[in-house]
Order: structure tokens, then sequence, then C-alpha cells
């Protein structure tokens, strides 16, 4: 079987992207493809608890290299334990944030370069990062990221600039009814043929 072909939906917080890909995997799985959603930071992860515990209580800002390192833990040891196999078992996996949210709010927090580097290396990226940009849903206060306008600001504007830069970051315009939304992914996915 030819490994599967990972697709990360990204962006700023509360822009749609776990509602985008549920309906990707959904839409593959109705075409005869077996998929999976994977959300993160993974929550049968040690670190799960460790990462809300810190976005919560706003430690996760006053904490930026420390708060990165559990992500990259968290991501790490699903993509050792469980990715490696899983890209054997599925046509497509579909991320639910991957690597490249771990390089802007990164950046956006003054995470160290050079820890923010080997982050970088260690983390598979995915075949195309799919990064939804537009209208935010918030729709109250969130964690202690969520509810910093000002960082969520300087974040879509990275992800903007991710997807002019990154041959396989492409810019989706999330303003619309879902659905609409969603066939503009899947005019996507077709014309890069991965589809």
């Amino acid at each position: 079987m030819i490994p599967a072909t990972i697709v990360a939906v990204e962006g700023p917080d509360k822009v749609g992207k776990a509602t985008q890909s549920k309906m990707l995997v959904d839409s593959l799985e109705a075409s005869g493809y077996k998929a999976i959603c994977v959300e993160v930071p993974i929550k049968s992860a040690f670190t799960y608890r460790i990462i809300y515990a810190m976005l919560k209580s706003g430690s996760a800002k006053r904490f930026p290299n420390l708060f990165q390192f559990v992500q990259f833990m968290n991501k790490f040891t699903f993509q050792v334990f469980k990715l490696w196999w899983m890209r054997f078992v599925y046509h497509y996996i579909v991320f639910d944030r991957w690597k490249t949210s771990t390089n802007i709010y990164g950046k956006v927090t003054n995470v160290s370069s050079w820890a923010a580097g080997i982050i970088d290396s260690l983390l598979r990226g995915a075949d195309v990062t799919l990064v939804l940009l537009g209208k935010n849903f918030n729709k109250g206060d969130g964690d202690s990221y969520e509810s910093d306008s000002r960082l969520q600001e300087r974040v879509a504007k990275l992800y903007a600039l991710v997807s002019l830069v990154d041959d396989d970051a492409v810019a989706i315009d999330n303003r619309g009814d879902r659905e609409i939304v969603h066939k503009r992914i899947i005019n996507l996915l077709r014309s890069r043929n991965m589809l």
C-alpha cells in the first residue's frame, strides 16, 4: 500500500479547523478512501492535560519555551508511536493542526530560535497544509491564547505569510457557509492531484 497522504488543516484559533478537518474525512470516506482525523494536541498522550492546564492558567505565555517543548513532546510521541504505522493503514491522515502551528506559535511567543529549529527538524511535515484564513468564529473567552486578540492577529499574519512562501501550504478563505469552504478544500486537493 502507498503511504497515506498527510493533510494538515491549520490557521489561527477559532477559524473552523476542527469542522473542516472532520468534513474532509467524512467526504474522503464517502468516496471510498480510508481516512482518519487526528486532533492536535493528541488526547491520548500524557502531555495533553499539561498543555491545557498551561493554556488555562496563562503559564503557556509566561513560559513559552517550556510550553513549546510540551507541545512538541505531544506531537513527537504520536509521530514515533502511531503515525509511522498509520501511514500504511489509511489513504489519508487529516490533522487538525500539526507542524506549522508549532512554528507559528513559537515565533509569536518568542520561543528561542535554536529550540524552534530542533523541533522543526524532528517533526514530519504534511504533504499539503491547508491554511484557513478569514473570519474568526470565537463566541466568547477561551484559553490564554484564544482570548489574546493581539496574539491572534500576529498568528493570522504569519499564517498568511506561510501560505505565500511555502509551496506545500495553501490559503483557504474560510468565509461563507461551511459547505462552501469544504468545496474550496476539495477543489484545491483535486487541483493538486491529491484526490
